[in-house]
């Protein structure tokens, strides 16, 4: 028996040795799996790839710190581009391409697509499991009406009722303690009961109806109608709209860089995860002429607006530099009664900061 259990012991040793060995052979990460691919990087239109642990590959305000530790080199996405080896990086510190190397790295020639997304676990994300979370929720259960999920226009409340703490990302205001309030449009049926906002939509306002996407703690801009990324519903403001598919794939962003309100650091980037590329935002209007107007703005990425569309029609191709404010308007004749922006981040619509719809004459 001492033998047996001496052999089946070195049979367990030996199958250690050879899965370390194996594992030698699959370093290389050519398509990105273990890291985050960023977007084009001008003017040679590259891409890296940085490790998973900076959350996003690009030039946002806070790279060069994630974590507390200097990340910079791995993090920021034109600072690992430079340290590509052959364009001047010293030996002993230039990056590899992706196809010898794990991230962070330099990706091989061509438009390489995001990967599947590794799994999330608490020590990569613990900042937003919480959140992303209760998006799960909120969505499953179509949206919470009280106004804790920024979809009450009555201000920006917590579960208690109670206006929630700012978040610092209203300068010069108070801090995001103020409410806000949006118009309602109620219209009624012929029996006089209240017309379901999804089934009979009210008439658009001579202002127009202004959505804007954001966080759901954030404080809602005046006569705005948030949104968070839940999917479509009846958001309990006199209209009814949301996304296809919503969290965790479509995420609402706060990026609270220095120098931008709150207004123009919040967004919502669709389909982050790459696994929806049919991701789609619908908002129910009687059907008409409409101008749309689509508003693009990043405060911590340049933004690509290729892959975006209304109504299937492509609001028009362009890199949005970091912090710059983009519009894109057209008009159309609306026939199914409901008003649709599609694209995803993995497809070159990076991201949208607002929409806004106004009645034709």
């Amino acid at each position: 028996m001492l033998e047996t259990a001496k052999t089946n012991a070195r049979a367990r040793l030996l199958r250690g040795f050879r899965a370390v060995e194996n594992s030698t052979h699959v370093l290389p990460d050519p398509v990105c799996r273990t890291g985050i691919v960023s977007l084009p990087i001008l003017p040679s239109n590259k891409q890296v790839c940085c490790p998973g642990y900076c959350g996003e590959c690009g030039d946002y305000a806070t790279c060069e710190n994630v974590r507390g530790q200097a990340s910079g080199n791995a993090c920021c996405a034109k600072k690992v581009l430079q340290l590509e080896c052959g364009s001047g990086a010293a030996a002993n510190v230039c990056l590899k391409p992706c196809s010898e190397s794990l991230p962070p790295c330099i990706m091989d020639s061509g438009r390489v697509e995001p990967g599947p997304v590794p799994a999330r676990h608490a020590g990569a994300d613990c900042g937003e499991a919480v959140k992303d979370w209760r998006l799960k929720a909120e969505a499953a259960t179509g949206g919470d009406k009280s106004g804790a999920d920024g979809s009450n226009p009555g201000g920006n409340q917590g579960t208690d009722g109670q206006p929630a703490p700012g978040d610092g990302s209203n300068p010069g205001g108070d801090q995001g303690t103020t409410t806000t309030t949006t118009t309602e449009v109620t219209t009624t049926t012929t029996d006089g009961k209240p017309a379901s906002p999804c089934k009979e939509p009210g008439p658009v306002p001579a202002a127009g109806i202004y959505i804007k996407f954001q966080p759901a703690d954030t404080p809602v801009p005046p006569a705005a109608f948030p949104d968070s990324g839940l999917k479509y519903g009846d958001r309990g403001n006199g209209r009814c709209y949301g996304w296809k598919y919503g969290p965790p794939t479509t995420r609402p962003r706060n990026r609270k860089a220095d120098g931008f309100d709150s207004e123009a650091n919040t967004i919502i980037v669709p389909d982050r995860d790459a696994t929806h590329s049919d991701e789609a935002w619908e908002l129910a209007l009687p059907n008409g002429e409409y101008e749309v107007t689509v508003v693009v703005q990043d405060t911590a990425h340049d933004s690509l607006t290729a892959g975006c569309r209304i109504e299937g029609d492509p609001i028009g191709k362009a890199i949005v530099n970091r912090g710059e404010k983009k519009t894109f308007a057209q008009i159309l004749n609306l026939n199914d009664g409901k008003l649709t922006f599609s694209g995803s981040w993995a497809r070159e619509c990076s991201s949208v900061n607002s929409i806004h719809i106004r009645a034709e004459a």
